[in-house]
């Protein structure tokens, strides 16, 4: 021992526990007890183990044999020299039973205060200018502040102090090959004889040798600097491994932060600015629902850096505590006729969690929650219900549950409305489900833009995906809740996709191809192995694949295609028909089609839309009306100084009994009854039609449900050529459409 009389008072007067006539068994872990108790950095208090809420503490080094080892550390042995009696030795100095003679008291300086912090200074100094040093550099009576494990990129090691004001040095050598281990409290020597500064900046000792352990258990509290109002704790070159603790709001969205971290801005009293950052684990964000607006108690700590950025470090959730907002309930869905999920905003404690906290309200028969199991991240719970009514709208409200931190559920924010379903099956078989559309290379952050498209082709048998999995051969997404009736589509996808996802999936797609597996029970369902080159269409940004037909194998290539320009979606202009038909047939040039129709006595408006992937210039085109059964155009549009359709727009023709707001223009072309027929020519071809030439009937599709009298008429975005053939018989078969008149849509085709 380098420094005898004074730290022995020091770690007498720290730990109290020590019996000082004792001359045997002075151990250095004495006070720790047999079960492996946890230093609590910053405290001085020994935990009684490891705490079940302590989320990143490695249990190895949590273990009593190594973390707690006192090998080499009896007092007697390791710290006289030549074996000096404690009792011999400190006699001279007055450490009789009661130490007042030493005339020290409990607020003494602990570790080698001054002496020892230039030692810290000089190793910091040789690291900027060598990585070996010989001979060693000596460091005496410094105090361990912090222990931390390996993870990801991030070595394990400890960190050391001398002073309040630093400096403070990170020694990147693995704590359980050392003995004994360190523990936050200890006063240890070493000397260094290699250093690195890393690309983070961060200055580290890398080699040690002569490690010795002298006293245990000092209180940390006199090293600890408080910078909740410090002006410069975003300067990690004033703060790098220092003890501090800091009071700050977590602000915005996580970040990576390095293999298996994340970091959030942190916002103080005195710095909104983003070169602090709170610095911790995946695992503990997703474990606490850690978040934009959790305000945090953080340290002691130490703190870490990112070059020019300095990082408050929690490496376990004792570290600091978290004040969020309330959970809220967010959603609810029918996972299948007895299923229902019902989604939180935060991670719920599955201990305050029961059945007697669900209550639902509508259907023509009370339903009833008969077992309830939250999800292992908190964030959803999932009743097994009685029958519900298909169709039936439900509202379930949430009372009585926390979540992890403790926060009863906000009651203004506790419910959430859902529509009962029929009975599902679960998909068992190859083609039950299939992968139809696959947007792999979205314009913007594409991992959260991407989708992938799911179809239900039967025409008979609906089908619940609930806890089947989406798979891209190394990440797998367990579906919550999703029902496909026949013929429907469903979308997974990224967070910020404009493509309507009813889940999101937890990974990004590659450009240059994947494994995509949909999986129910263990059953593979589809499996599409896309490619980013020949046969498979190339994927430009922006544009999805879309299989061209749904018999067809979708495993092949060249069954899919490109998403034509010519339709978009949300405000982004992304290509691709997410939750609908795929449009592979749009042809590459222009094609004008009718796509809108009103007629109703004096309110009849005809909407044109270019569903082709080039632009049409107007004034090549005119729309033509038959009256009765005449084969001869009564009235013509001809669109005079209109310039330029582009893929994807509509113009609006309407008769004058149509507010001109839905309008392009009003014109007697517009003039039309359910029984005339309407043309659109470019450049002398016919483009499209309604009705028959000579014709004098109101035309209905085949059901008869449809009619072209007193009707408002949609096309079906799934049409892109329309009807070239004007004296053909004529039905509905490509409209959907009302007995009513609804102005709303005019102007925009299949947004």
């Amino acid at each position: 021992m380098r420094t005898f009389y004074r730290l022995m008072l020091a770690s007498a007067l720290a730990l109290g526990a020590v019996a000082c006539g004792d001359d045997d068994g002075m151990d250095v872990d004495a006070g720790t007890d047999a079960g492996g108790g946890e230093m609590d950095s910053g405290s001085g208090e020994m935990d009684a183990g490891t705490d079940a809420g302590d989320v990143m503490m490695d249990a190895s080094m949590m273990d009593d044999a190594s973390m707690m080892d006192d090998g080499g550390t009896d007092m007697d042995a390791a710290m006289d020299d030549g074996g000096t009696d404690m009792d011999a030795a400190m006699d001279d100095a007055g450490m009789d039973a009661a130490m007042d003679d030493a005339g020290t008291d409990a607020g003494m300086t602990m570790g080698g205060g001054a002496a020892t912090t230039a030692q810290i200074e000089a190793v910091r100094t040789a690291a900027a200018s060598a990585d070996a040093h010989d001979p060693a550099l000596e460091i005496d009576d410094a105090v361990v502040t912090y222990v931390r494990p390996a993870l990801g990129s991030d070595p394990a090691g400890f960190f050391v102090q001398a002073e309040q004001a630093g400096p403070a040095l990170f020694v990147a050598v693995d704590p359980t090959g050392l003995t004994p281990v360190p523990m936050p409290g200890d006063v240890v020597d070493f000397d260094v004889s290699a250093t690195e500064v890393d690309t983070d900046e961060i200055v580290r000792a890398t080699t040690i040798t002569g490690w010795n352990v002298d006293a245990s258990g000092v209180d940390l509290t006199f090293l600890v600097q408080d910078l909740s109002a410090a002006a410069d704790a975003n300067d990690p070159s004033v703060y790098e491994s220092e003890l501090i603790e800091i009071d700050g709001t977590l602000s915005g969205d996580s970040s990576f932060a390095g293999t298996d971290h994340r970091s959030f801005r942190l916002v103080t009293s005195a710095l909104d600015d983003e070169n602090l950052l709170f610095r911790t684990t995946t695992a503990i964000i997703d474990a606490l629902g850690l978040e934009d607006g959790c305000a945090l108690e953080i340290g002691p700590s130490p703190m870490w850096r990112f070059q020019a950025r300095s990082q408050v470090m929690g490496y376990r959730d004792t570290d600091f505590t978290a004040t969020c907002a309330a959970p809220t309930v967010t959603g609810a869905a029918a996972a299948d006729n007895v299923t229902v999920v019902v989604q939180f905003s935060r991670p719920l404690d599955p201990a305050t969690v029961a059945v007697g906290d669900f209550m639902f309200t509508g259907g023509t028969s009370m339903l009833m929650a008969t077992d309830v199991v939250v999800a292992a991240d908190g964030l959803s719970a999932t009743l097994t219900t009685s029958s519900q009514e298909d169709g039936a709208e439900y509202t379930v409200t949430v009372t009585g549950v926390d979540d992890v931190l403790g926060t009863a559920i906000d009651d203004t924010m506790n419910t959430a409305m859902f529509t009962g379903v029929p009975p599902a099956a679960t998909p068992g078989a190859e083609g039950d489900i299939v992968i139809t559309e696959i947007l792999y290379n979205a314009a913007g952050d594409e991992g959260d833009r991407e989708w992938v498209e799911l179809h239900n082709p039967s025409t008979d048998t609906t089908y619940s995906l609930f806890e089947c999995v989406f798979s891209d051969g190394s990440t797998d997404t367990s579906i919550s809740a999703l029902i496909l009736r026949p013929g429907e589509y469903a979308v997974l996808g990224g967070p910020l996709s404009e493509a309507d996802p009813v889940q999101d999936f937890d990974f990004a797609l590659s450009n240059g191809g994947e494994d995509l597996t949909l999986s129910c029970g263990g059953t593979t369902i589809d499996a599409v192995s896309y490619t980013g080159s020949t046969p498979w269409p190339s994927s430009t940004n922006g544009a999805s694949i879309q299989l061209e037909d749904v018999a067809a194998d979708n495993n092949v290539g060249v069954n899919w295609c490109l998403a034509p320009e010519v339709v978009t979606f949300g405000t982004e202009g992304q290509r691709g028909t997410p939750g609908a038909p795929s449009n592979c047939g749009a042809p590459e040039g222009p094609s004008l089609i009718f796509s809108e129709y009103i007629e109703s006595g004096s309110a009849k408006a005809i909407e044109i839309t270019n569903m082709g992937g080039m632009a049409q210039a107007l004034p090549d085109c005119e729309v033509r009306l038959y009256s009765n059964a005449n084969t001869t155009a009564g009235s013509t549009y001809a669109f005079v100084g209109e310039g330029s359709l582009m893929p994807g727009e509509s113009f609006v023709i309407c008769s004058s009994g149509v507010p001109a707001e839905h309008c392009d223009v009003t014109n007697s072309v517009a003039n039309y009854n359910g029984n005339d027929a309407l043309e659109v020519v470019c450049g002398g071809s016919l483009m499209d039609s309604i009705g028959t030439l000579g014709g004098n009937t109101v035309y209905e599709d085949p059901s008869g449900t449809l009619s072209t009298e007193d009707h408002t008429l949609t096309r079906e975005c799934s049409v892109f050529v329309g009807d070239r053939d004007s004296m053909d018989a004529y039905q509905l078969i490509d409209w959907t459409g009302m007995a009513s008149i609804d102005f709303t849509g005019l102007g925009e085709h299949c947004p």
